[in-house]
């Protein structure tokens, strides 16, 4: 997990380093192409049943999201996603 939190802090970052027409361009008027994109480093770094494994662990987490970290309720977000979409 460290591996793709410092590739979500990388792609942040990058992002939050471009400015004017790219930036819209690139990553959206409000960073909304970005959960696209960090789902994608996701995909390439956990299996579905990687993601299943996750999901065991999130009983350890702080139950309001304010108390934890943008990386943590991103990825949150995204094993949301992932498991309404799948029916799961």
């Amino acid at each position: 997990m460290s591996k793709i939190q410092n590739e979500w802090e990388s792609l942040l970052d990058t992002a939050n380093k471009t400015h004017g027409k790219e930036r819209v361009e690139k990553y959206g008027e409000k960073n909304e192409k970005l959960d696209h994109m960090f789902g994608r480093i996701l995909e390439s770094n956990l299996s579905y049943d990687a993601l299943r494994n996750l999901t065991a662990t999130c009983d350890t987490l702080p139950v309001r999201s304010k108390d934890r970290s943008d990386f943590t309720n991103a990825v949150l977000a995204y094993m949301e996603r992932t498991f309404i979409d799948s029916g799961d």
